[in-house]
C-alpha cells in the first residue's frame, strides 16, 4: 500500500480465493482500496452458482461501483437498486419518471433470492473455512517426506482459506503431472485436477499469434502445479485414501 500511495495508484485486492482470510489481523477485501470476491459455486462460499462482491472503506469508489453495477442509472428518490438523484446536481422539477444516465453502464444485479442466499452463506463461511485448514493440514502432514513433491505452505501471520490444496510435481518425482493426474482421476477416483492454464496458451489467444515460451514461469507452474479435493464435507477416511494413493505414485 505504501507504494501504490507513493505513486498515487489504486489497490485492487483479488479475493475470489480468499474470503475470510487474514493476513497481520486483517481480512481480505480490506487491505486494499477495494476488494473484489467471487460466489462462484465452487468457491468457499456461493450465490445459487454466480454473484460477486466488491468491499471498500472509499466513500467515492463506492458511488462508482453502486452506479457500474446497475446501468450507471440514477432516479428520484430512495433506491437501493439505482442511484438517486441529487436536484441540486440535476434539477429536473421533480419529474419522477425521468431518469439520469452518469456513464454507459452494464447490469450486474444480483437477485434477492441470490443475496439470501449469500447473507446464510456468509454465517456459515469461517467454520467452513475452518473445517478446511484442518483437512489441509491433516492432508499436508501424511504428505510431508514425499521426495519430488512441494507442499502449500500456511503463512504463521495470515488464516488461509484453502479454496484450493496445491501441490507441486517436481522433476524428480518418479511420474510427471500428466500421469500423475490420469493415475488419480481415472484409475484412483480422485478428481485432481489442474489450474490454470496461462491465458496466451488459450485458443482465442494463440490465435493471435501467441504460443509457448512468452511466460516461461507461469509455464512452468502450470506444467508442475495439481490440485487435490478439498472441501469442508471431506471425510479423514478421503484424506488417507489421497495421502495413501500419492505416497504409491511417489514410489515409482
Amino acid at each position: 500500500m505504501k507504494i501504490a500511495d507513493e505513486h498515487g495508484l489504486i489497490v485492487i485486492e483479488d479475493c475470489a480465493h480468499n474470503p475470510g482470510g487474514e493476513y497481520k489481523g486483517k481480512r481480505s477485501g480490506s487491505m486494499g482500496h477495494m476488494g473484489v470476491f467471487s460466489f462462484h459455486q465452487q468457491k468457499n462460499m456461493s450465490t445459487l452458482g454466480e454473484g460477486g462482491m466488491v468491499t471498500t472503506a472509499d466513500r467515492v469508489l463506492f458511488e462508482k461501483v453502486l452506479s457500474y453495477r446497475s446501468l450507471c442509472c440514477r432516479i428520484y428518490g430512495d433506491s437501493h437498486k439505482y442511484l438517486s438523484i441529487d436536484e441540486d446536481v440535476y434539477p429536473m422539477n421533480r419529474k419522477y419518471w425521468w431518469m439520469h444516465f452518469d456513464d454507459t453502464g452494464y447490469n450486474f444485479r444480483m437477485t434477492d433470492a441470490q443475496a439470501a442466499v449469500g447473507i446464510e452463506q456468509l454465517k456459515k463461511l469461517d467454520e467452513n473455512n475452518r473445517k478446511r485448514r484442518v483437512l489441509a493440514e491433516a492432508l499436508t502432514r501424511k504428505l510431508e517426506g514425499i521426495k519430488g513433491l512441494s507442499l502449500p505452505g500456511d503463512d504463521p501471520e495470515g488464516n488461509h482459506t484453502f479454496h484450493l490444496y496445491v501441490i507441486q510435481i517436481e522433476d524428480d518425482f518418479p511420474v510427471n503431472k500428466t500421469d500423475f493426474m490420469w493415475e488419480l482421476y481415472t484409475v484412483k477416483g480422485i478428481k485432481a485436477w489442474s489450474h490454470y492454464m496461462p491465458i496466451h496458451l488459450t485458443g482465442p489467444f494463440r490465435k493471435q499469434g501467441h504460443s509457448e515460451g512468452e511466460c516461461p514461469v507461469a509455464e512452468n507452474a502450470f506444467n508442475k502445479y495439481v490440485t487435490l479435493p478439498i472441501h469442508p464435507e471431506l471425510t479423514m477416511e478421503a484424506i488417507d485414501y489421497m495421502a495413501e494413493c500419492v505416497r504409491e505414485l511417489g514410489k515409482g
